[in-house]
């Protein structure tokens, strides 16, 4: 069994507060998860952070939001909490939703479950998981003790 290891916590309540820390996740995600897997998972994680802002705590101004990463061995989870309602999805990916370019909203879990490894939603939609696989090189330079 692998022990995990948490490897960053932020707590931000408006997109201008995370967005000093976008650099900083993306090169923790290129470095776990190679550069490909990575973006993917920077977008996912983009994605979910903007449903938590904007939709789970749009009537709570004052609500936080927060992300947290975990090093699972294999993968990299990254959870992102919102103080607000949440959402119901039933996670079911849906090819047809992009085809309707002037749709302003209603993309972001759909973009979620089509560019990470896995996605659970939690606690009535406040809490979504996402979690990316390691490419093979990064997986080996985990595995070896420090």
């Amino acid at each position: 069994m692998c022990r995990e290891e948490n490897l960053i916590s932020i707590v931000f309540s408006t997109i201008e507060e995370f967005a000093p820390q976008r650099n900083g996740l993306l090169t923790l995600m290129c470095s776990m998860c190679g550069s490909q897997r990575g973006m993917r998972l920077f977008v996912a994680v983009n994605e979910a952070v903007n449903n938590a802002l904007f939709h789970a705590n749009r009537d709570l101004p004052e609500a936080c939001v927060e992300l947290v990463a975990v090093d699972e061995g294999a993968s990299l989870r990254i959870s992102v909490r919102s103080e607000g309602d949440g959402f119901e999805h039933d996670l079911r990916a849906d090819p047809g939703v992009f085809s309707d370019f002037l749709r302003e909203s209603g993309r972001g879990v759909q973009i979620i479950l089509h560019v990470v490894d896995e996605v659970s939603i939690e606690e009535s939609g406040s809490i979504v998981t996402l979690r990316m696989g390691k490419d093979d090189s990064q997986r080996r330079n985990s595995s070896i003790p420090s």
